[in-house]
């Protein structure tokens, strides 16, 4: 048994920052379409061709992003990726997320502004796809793709906006499935691998090396102990915050005159603490 699976988001993105396999899911989802040359943003901003990274320097680029986004507070997308003028983020979702669509939203705005620099006309913003691979069905309609651009309700006209959002459905009936994405969606799902499509080998190869190196399992713990420390602060700071309010409450009712033993019972403070606000 693996210890990290393609669906752990960490896994997810080291496996995808691959122009083999982000290759491999952009032209099954959009049959016909030949992907040529696929490009990665780096830290300055700027995006480069990748034709091929060793899992370390996947890991180190995933681990930038990490903590880049944590110390800056922006957001981290999974897997950024452009081709041919588009952009793509792709996303993985296990837990069923209700503000998915908020959540789209926000993607779109971040790639807009990676996407164009300060006194760029507007022309020069790329079309940009977010996908979201759910492990769930987000929609409770039982489409094995679900796909999203802004247009007109009365005139059914298409806004033109350049920005598309695409939620796949893993849990979809296996007979809705296009059979480009069968394999992709049950190796989602348990982990099987279909030997006849080259896609879905091609991944599971990328993860059993991820669960080999030694930075994966570096990183992977990294995440958890700022995941833990994220949580730890913020608790601290709403226990804080409410020993704040309380202090506050105390000093109102001591400058309304209210006895100290009685503000102390309402705040939970003790008499000391009143006695020296």
């Amino acid at each position: 048994m693996r210890k990290y699976q393609f669906t752990n988001k960490l896994m997810f993105a080291i496996v995808m920052r691959d122009p083999t396999a982000c290759r491999g899911l952009i032209e099954r989802l959009f049959p016909g379409k030949k992907v040529k040359t696929i490009y990665f943003p780096g830290q300055d901003g700027r995006s480069r061709e990748v034709k091929g990274e060793s899992m370390r320097e996947a890991v180190a680029e995933v681990e930038k992003t990490m903590i880049n986004g944590l110390e800056s507070r922006s957001v981290r997308l999974d897997v950024l990726f452009e081709e041919d003028n588009t952009l793509y983020d792709i996303e993985m979702q296990i837990d069923r997320e209700e503000e998915i669509a908020k959540r789209s939203r926000y993607y779109h705005t971040s790639m807009a502004r990676q996407g164009l620099k300060k006194g760029q006309p507007y022309r020069m913003l790329k079309s940009n796809y977010v996908i979201f691979v759910c492990c769930y069905d987000a929609f409770d309609m039982d489409a094995p793709i679900y796909r999203f651009e802004m247009f007109d309700n009365n005139l059914q006209l298409k806004l033109g906006d350049g920005s598309s959002t695409i939620i796949l459905n893993t849990k979809c009936s296996k007979e809705k499935i296009p059979q480009e994405l069968m394999a992709f969606y049950d190796f989602v799902d348990t982990g099987r691998v279909d030997a006849s499509d080259t896609f879905v080998k091609y991944l599971d190869t990328r993860v059993e090396e991820a669960n080999n190196d030694e930075e994966v399992d570096r990183i992977m713990t990294l995440e958890e102990e700022m995941i833990v420390r994220y949580d730890s602060g913020l608790q601290k700071g709403r226990a804080e915050g409410a020993t704040l309010k309380q202090r506050e409450i105390a000093q109102n009712l001591k400058n309304a005159g209210i006895p100290i033993p009685v503000i102390a019972e309402t705040t939970g403070l003790t008499q000391e603490e009143v006695e020296m606000l």
